[in-house]
């Protein structure tokens, strides 16, 4: 049987996905018998959620400011 060389980019394709696979076992294997998040209030989903969001409003205040820019340039 043939093999393929190394470089072959469908085997590491390949090889990173069973990597990836096993990485997230052993992370489940860790974590056997505690909850994934033990002490999560109300409180702290709001805050990740409204951290979430002001992110997105981040970046599209960022993106029109460029837009914005941009017009004022072709138009100026």
């Amino acid at each position: 049987m043939p093999r393929k060389p190394v470089g072959d980019l469908r085997t590491r394709k390949q090889y990173t996905r069973v990597f990836t696979v096993l990485r997230d076992w052993m992370r489940v294997l860790r974590g056997a018998g505690r909850p994934a998040r033990p002490d999560v209030t109300s409180q702290d989903e709001e805050l990740r959620r409204l951290r979430t969001r002001v992110q997105e409003l981040e970046e599209e205040r960022d993106l029109l400011g460029k837009a914005m820019a941009f017009f004022a340039k072709r138009n100026g």
